[in-house]
C-alpha cells in the first residue's frame, strides 16, 4: 500500500498510490514526465531534463545531477542490428504519437514537421504519409497534400487514403471536376467505413462548405453513432452554419467520448467567450492550454478572459 506505481502505453499513462491523488485526471502529461517523477522519489533531478514532476513530489526540493555525469551502461546500437532496428521503431512509433498529438490540437505546423521526419525514415508507413498530406491540406499546401497522395495511392492502391488525399489537393487547387472522381473512388475502396464520411467532412468545412460537411459527418453518424470525431465534426458544421447551441451539444458529446481534445476545448472557449459566458469560456480554455502546452493563441485569449471576469 505504500507503494508508488506508474503504468505507461500508448495513449495511456496511469498513476496510483499514495503519492497521486485519487481520481483525478490530469492534463498535458506525456511520457517525458516519467522520468522526473520517479527520480524525484528520491529526491533527485537531472539538470536539463524535459518534463515534469507528477504527484506529491512536484514541488519539493531536489538535489540536481548533471546527467553527463552519468556514463551510458551500453554503447549506441550498431547500424543493422537488431537493437538498432527497434530503436528506430521506437523513435518512428514516438514521431506518429507525438504528431497525433499535435494534430488534437489543430497545431498542424508542428504535426507536420515531425511527420517529414517519419516519412522520411519510413517512406512506405501509409499511416504517416496520409498524416502528412492531411497537414499539407490544413496549411494550404495543395502541391505538399497531391505529392503526399500520389505516393500513398503508388504504395498502397488499395488503401481510400490516398485517393482522398489527392481528391482533397485538387479541391484546395479549385479542381473540384478533377477532384471527384478520386473522391468517389476513395469511397468504393473503403465500404461502409464512417473514417472516410469522416474525412469529407472536414474537407468540406475547411473549404466553407458547412452543409456538404453535415452531410458527411451525418452519414458517419449513422455507422458509428457515438465516434467523437464524427460528433465533433458535427458541432463544427453547425457552428459554421450559426447554430450555437447545436454546436456546443455536440462539442459536450464528442468530449464526453474523448476528453483529451484540446482544439475542442479550445473551439468551446471561443464560442463561450462570443457569449459572454466567463466562468466556462476560462474553464475550457484553462483545460486546451494544460492539454498542449504549445498554443500561445489559447493563453492570450485565456488572459483576455480572465480580465473579463474580474471587471
Amino acid at each position: 500500500p505504500e507503494t508508488d506505481a506508474i503504468l505507461v502505453a500508448p495513449g495511456v499513462l496511469i498513476a496510483h498510490g499514495p503519492g497521486f491523488a485519487a481520481d483525478r485526471l490530469m492534463h498535458g502529461m506525456s511520457l517525458t514526465d516519467v522520468a522526473p517523477t520517479v527520480l524525484a522519489r528520491f529526491g533527485v533531478r537531472a539538470s536539463g531534463a524535459e518534463g515534469h514532476v507528477l504527484g506529491r513530489d512536484a514541488g519539493a526540493p531536489a538535489r540536481c545531477v548533471s546527467v553527463a555525469m552519468v556514463p551510458p551502461s551500453e554503447p549506441e546500437p550498431r547500424e543493422g542490428t537488431e537493437s538498432a532496428r527497434l530503436v528506430a521503431e521506437a523513435m518512428h512509433e514516438a514521431r506518429i504519437n507525438q504528431a497525433s498529438a499535435a494534430l488534437l490540437a489543430g497545431d498542424h505546423a508542428a504535426a507536420a514537421q515531425t511527420l517529414e521526419q517519419a516519412v522520411a525514415s519510413r517512406p512506405g508507413d501509409a499511416n504517416a504519409l496520409f498524416l502528412l498530406a492531411q497537414c499539407r491540406f490544413f496549411l494550404g499546401d495543395a502541391e505538399g497534400c497531391l505529392e503526399m497522395g500520389r505516393a500513398l495511392a503508388s504504395r498502397a492502391p488499395n488503401n481510400p487514403w490516398g485517393e482522398m488525399a489527392i481528391g482533397a489537393a485538387l479541391l484546395l487547387a479549385e479542381k473540384r471536376a478533377e477532384a471527384e472522381p478520386h473522391l468517389a473512388e476513395a469511397r468504393r475502396l473503403a465500404g461502409h467505413n464512417a473514417a472516410v464520411h469522416i474525412r469529407l467532412g472536414a474537407i468540406a468545412l475547411h473549404l466553407n462548405e458547412p452543409a456538404d460537411a453535415a452531410r458527411h459527418y451525418a452519414e458517419a453518424l449513422a455507422l458509428a453513432p457515438r465516434d467523437p470525431d464524427a460528433q465533433a465534426g458535427m458541432g463544427l458544421a453547425f457552428l459554421a452554419s450559426g447554430d450555437a447551441a447545436g454546436a456546443e451539444t455536440r462539442l459536450r458529446a464528442s468530449l464526453a467520448e474523448r476528453f483529451h481534445a484540446p482544439a475542442l476545448h479550445n473551439q468551446l472557449g471561443l464560442l463561450f467567450t462570443e457569449q459572454g459566458r466567463w466562468e466556462e469560456a476560462a474553464r475550457s480554455l484553462r483545460t486546451a492550454a494544460a492539454q498542449y502546452g504549445g498554443l500561445a493563441r489559447v493563453r492570450a485569449l485565456l488572459e483576455r478572459v480572465e480580465g473579463a471576469k474580474r471587471g
